[in-house]
């Protein structure tokens, strides 16, 4: 089966000094030939070595990846803060108290867990849906399915629900 090539172009090899020296000499001929020889051996196992390397590439970049984010929603029948600073709900679609955030941690995560508490006491006291959106790398998550209390991950998404 003759070679194909791919769009990964080949160096080009510099000129071997001893092919020059050998040019030089009567009768030679067979030397050069042998030293040409073994050169385009060289680069043919470096171009099927890069061929190797490329199809590699690909078969991995390829492979599906085994992620099904999840996408929770629901009302909150209470909510609390524990003294360490994690913000517990208690989302219908869980029937059990789960870790949403910390209030304690970089001021980034603060941040965003104070914002987090505020929407959980805006629709507990309105009685509007939340939603939770967690990254699920393994595949497995379902909302029902979330750990209970401070095992649950952490959402990516936190949102009060308006309408």
């Amino acid at each position: 089966m003759p070679e194909t090539s791919f769009l990964i172009p080949l160096p080009t090899r510099p000129p071997d000094p001893s092919e020059r020296a050998l040019s030089k000499w009567p009768g030679n001929s067979r030397k050069r030939q042998n030293i040409k020889e073994s050169s385009c051996l060289r680069q043919n196992v470096f171009a099927s070595g890069v061929h190797k390397v490329a199809i590699a590439l690909l078969s991995i970049s390829s492979v599906p990846a085994a992620r099904a984010d999840v996408f929770c929603q629901g009302t909150l029948a209470t909510m609390h803060v524990m003294t360490d600073g994690t913000l517990l709900i208690n989302p219908s679609w869980r029937s059990d108290y789960i870790r949403i955030c910390s209030l304690s941690g970089t001021p980034t995560q603060m941040t965003v867990c104070a914002s987090w508490a505020a929407i959980a006491k805006e629709a507990i006291r309105s009685a509007k849906n939340v939603a939770a959106y967690y990254f699920d790398s393994s595949g497995t998550l379902t909302c029902a399915g979330l750990p209970s209390n401070t095992a649950a991950p952490t959402p990516a998404l936190f949102m009060l629900i308006t309408g």
